[in-house]
């Protein structure tokens, strides 16, 4: 009987790691500059990149899906002819050293390749350093109106002042901004008019792309 529960809470225990295994937290730093009385949420928008060069990328595409979502349910209207406002997106993902750790392994007998290895007693006493890195994982978004001459280009002319930048960071093992765009995004859009100039940390979570 004794053993049936054991083996009870062995299984119970193992279902807690596999489901605790498939989600994680997505946390991003999130800084806001916005116009006075900007018009958040209101009128037709189009997605655009910054980059002229990503325009057609199927890359570009999935992203840009995701986030016209966001902006339908925070009340925009998608308008790809001729918006009112052009929302400019930008993402990039850069590989962060954050330290290093050394381990040491103790091995029985010997023919082992290790670099650096100490011989004492009969056991081989291999040391090791490893390199830590960190993604960071970048989401800027800016909205400006469409001033441009042909609206249909949806290309922001330089005199089109913006009525919102943010820019959002994340920091992780995961080097696919695929698997962590959507929980950014929610992010970002718990609050789209947050104080100008404020920077805030949101913990979103995600499923485990990575």
């Amino acid at each position: 009987m004794q053993y049936k529960k054991i083996a009870t809470y062995l299984l119970l225990m193992l279902g807690v790691l596999v489901v605790s295994g498939c989600s994680s937290n997505v946390r991003t730093k999130i800084s806001t500059f916005i116009a006075p009385s900007a018009p958040i949420g209101a009128g037709s928008i189009a997605v655009v990149p910054f980059d002229e060069s990503m325009v057609g990328s199927l890359e570009f595409g999935f992203y840009q899906n995701q986030l016209e979502q966001k902006l339908v349910s925070a009340g925009y209207r998608i308008n790809n002819d001729n918006p009112d406002y052009l929302a400019r997106l930008a993402f990039s993902v850069a590989q962060k050293e954050v330290g290093s750790t050394r381990f040491g392994t103790v091995v029985f007998g010997g023919g082992f390749g290790f670099s650096h290895f100490h011989n004492r007693n009969g056991l081989i006493f291999t040391q090791q350093t490893e390199d830590q890195f960190e993604f960071e994982r970048l989401v800027r978004m800016t909205i400006v109106k469409n001033q441009s001459v042909n609206a249909g280009k949806q290309v922001a002319v330089p005199d089109s002042p913006n009525l919102l930048e943010i820019t959002a960071r994340s920091l992780g093992r995961c080097e696919h901004l695929a698997a962590v765009f959507e929980p950014m995004l929610r992010g970002i859009f718990q609050n789209l008019a947050r104080a100008n100039g404020s920077v805030v940390t949101v913990k979103t979570s995600a499923d485990a792309g990575c």
